[in-house]
């Protein structure tokens, strides 16, 4: 949806293929005290996120970024 921010590093912003490739920067998974229950809420928990690297620079088996691509 327009109203979801994705989060940028860099003035990077993450691809298709970076979320497939493990690479977008996204963490591996989302820590119990801040998991989102509906869809809503994770694009909330989105929108917030900070990168810690650069999409495209690093590879991290991210569950979150697989979450997101079944979302899309």
């Amino acid at each position: 949806p327009s109203s979801v921010q994705l989060p940028t590093l860099g003035g990077k912003q993450m691809t298709l293929r970076q979320l497939a490739t493990h690479t977008s920067g996204l963490p591996s998974d989302v820590t119990p005290s801040e998991s989102p229950y509906t869809t809503e809420d994770f694009f909330a928990w989105l929108s917030k996120l900070k990168l810690k690297h650069v999409p495209g620079t690093k590879y991290v088996e991210s569950n979150v970024g697989y979450g997101l691509l079944g979302i899309i």
